[in-house]
């Protein structure tokens, strides 16, 4: 009986190791863009409530959305967005 022992090269690990300009842990802003968002006219509008937070993480939430407000990845909006 004979054994067939081969490797296969793959290269990087991991997509970050690949691409690392992608993964530096910085992010770029894109203003004055417009997108056209595909909408199905068919499907009824539904207004979702929102969610609760619980107690026991509402303080790790806020300092997260704080954080990626920081960084312009999100904007804090104080009016209805529909």
């Amino acid at each position: 009986m004979q054994l067939i022992h081969f490797s296969l090269q793959t290269g990087p690990q991991t997509i970050p190791d690949e691409f690392p300009a992608l993964f530096d842990g910085s992010m770029d802003r894109m203003e004055d863009i417009e997108i056209k968002l595909h909408i199905d006219p068919s499907v009824p509008q539904v207004a979702q409530t929102r969610r609760r937070i619980s107690c026991l993480v509402r303080k790790d939430v806020e300092k997260e959305l704080d954080r990626l407000e920081n960084m312009d990845v999100i904007e804090k909006v104080e009016r209805p967005t529909s």
